[in-house]
């Protein structure tokens, strides 16, 4: 049968969250014939999901220690990945 998803947010930035999380409960599958499918493995979920403090981020302390780009950048999509 077709699936649906509802996502719900009050702001943009939430639901860019909310669809990092739904990313998060997906998986990928590969058939025999190499053709891949993405699926949520639970039939049903519910995700109430709230930021604990108002402002969440990372220092990056360039003036102590040189810290080269691809290195930000890997840090910038492991921020988003963990909803910083």
């Amino acid at each position: 049968g077709t699936a649906m998803a509802t996502l719900t947010a009050a702001t943009v930035w939430g639901a860019l969250r909310g669809l990092e999380t739904f990313t998060q409960l997906t998986e990928v599958r590969y058939s025999s014939a190499g053709a891949a499918s993405v699926v949520v493995p639970a039939s049903s979920v519910s995700v109430t999901d709230a930021p604990r403090f108002a402002w969440r981020g990372l220092l990056v302390d360039t003036g102590r220690r040189f810290l080269p780009l691809p290195l930000l950048r890997a840090a910038v999509d492991t921020m988003a990945y963990y909803k910083l």
